[in-house]
């Protein structure tokens, strides 16, 4: 299977998980510090299991990778739900749209990954269509934004370290223990520092945030796959096309089912918002032409 199929499969699952995120956050567990907790508990056990299930030779010579790759994951994880706490969900997915120019940057300095002129141009029309599509005008920088730049300069490296590991010869399968156990280092960490406290009614939400973790891993293994195999730069870049989907989720959710998820847009905002899917659908055609 090609690294844009594994890409598209992932921009389809992660669409939704980022729907639901948002939706739980808002309505049902309101602290990103435990929704960081439980969702991460279920990915990396999953990662974890997937990666001792799939390990056909282990070589522990760059496993150490993979661990601070589970490492930085927890923590862009909390990054994440932070940011989502406080900013709309079709607002937030494309700032981490920008991830790809950090990627590349770190791709080019440490792994020598060099695009062409074409796929750079592409690359850069992606941001521009993810920094407008997230533009308010008159508002300064807001703490959500720096909440969503470490976040994504976070889920940036975790990338370059998975593609540093496969080029490295690090089996996929290594590759998805050492994140799993890294990530639960993390947790058990975070934990020991400040116990998390559930509401004694959050167990109906916490079995949905784990059911929601669990989709996400399935994703992400999709996701790791595609960047072991092909550019870590393109991957990435690619999948800053998954805020077409995201928007286009909530605003079908905000129409039908405010309940469930309701985000408000007015009519020069809608029209900003499709003018910079526009763009990001461009630069995405643009990578795989």
């Amino acid at each position: 299977m090609s690294w844009i199929i594994l890409t598209l499969i992932t921009i389809i699952i992660w669409s939704i998980v980022n729907i639901f995120d948002k939706h739980i956050v808002d309505k049902e567990i309101r602290n990103p510090y435990v929704d960081t907790i439980v969702f991460s508990f279920a990915q990396f056990v999953f990662l974890l299991a997937f990666g001792i299930y799939g390990l056909r030779d282990f070589s522990p010579t760059y496993f150490y990778l993979a661990i601070v790759a589970g490492i930085v994951y927890f923590v862009a994880t909390y990054f994440y739900y932070s940011a989502m706490k406080k900013e709309q969900v079709s607002t937030l997915a494309p700032i981490l749209g920008v991830e790809p120019a950090i990627v590349a940057l770190l791709a080019f300095l440490f792994l020598s990954e060099s695009l062409s002129f074409f796929h750079y141009l592409a690359i850069l029309i992606i941001i521009v269509g993810a920094w407008l599509i997230s533009y308010e005008k008159n508002k300064k920088l807001a703490h959500v934004h720096w909440l969503s730049f470490l976040a994504m300069v976070a889920f940036a490296g975790r990338n370059v370290l998975i593609k540093a590991g496969a080029d490295l010869a690090l089996p996929f399968g290594a590759i998805c223990l050492g994140l799993g156990l890294g990530g639960l280092m993390a947790l058990f960490v975070a934990v020991l520092l400040a116990v998390p406290h559930f509401d004694k009614h959050s167990g109906h939400s916490i079995r949905k945030l784990l059911f929601v973790s669990a989709l996400s891993a399935i994703g992400f293994v999709f996701y790791a796959k595609a960047i072991s195999i092909g550019s870590v730069s393109l991957v990435s870049a690619l999948l800053s096309v998954k805020p077409v989907v995201v928007f286009a989720l909530s605003l079908l959710l905000s129409r039908f089912n405010p309940k469930f998820l309701h985000e408000k847009m007015d009519r020069k905002q809608l029209l900003t918002k499709i003018a910079a899917i526009v763009l990001i659908i461009i630069g995405g055609v643009m990578l795989v032409w």
